[in-house]
């Protein structure tokens, strides 16, 4: 075991990498190679079947309660809904009482 590790330690980096990179890059270019089951959680299957639930213009309240610092991993799904509710033509009224979120939902 501990000759595997000195083996790996004297790998050039350029080699590590390319091996980085490729893991990487061939399921972004070649999905079909990699079958990965993708199964949405039952709390998105639940907001999902909701937003269908509703009418072309009905009216929704959208509340956008987060800052800079969480902005990578809620605003994607802000959008997703955004995006959703536009599509069945869906009157959204956003509002923050963040002072942060006001310039988030821009």
């Amino acid at each position: 075991m501990k000759r595997i590790f000195i083996l790996l330690g004297s790998l050039d980096r350029r080699i590590i990498f390319l091996i980085v990179g490729l893991s990487v890059l061939i399921p972004l270019l070649k999905p079909e190679w990699v079958n990965l089951p993708i199964r949405p959680r039952p709390e998105s299957q639940i907001v999902f079947d909701e937003i269908n639930k509703l009418n072309e213009g009905d009216k929704v309240i959208l509340s956008f309660e987060y800052g800079p610092s969480t902005k990578p991993e809620i605003h994607p799904m802000s959008i997703a809904i955004l995006k959703h509710l536009y599509a069945k033509n869906i009157q959204v009224y956003g509002f923050a009482l963040w002072p942060d979120g006001n310039f988030m939902s821009t």
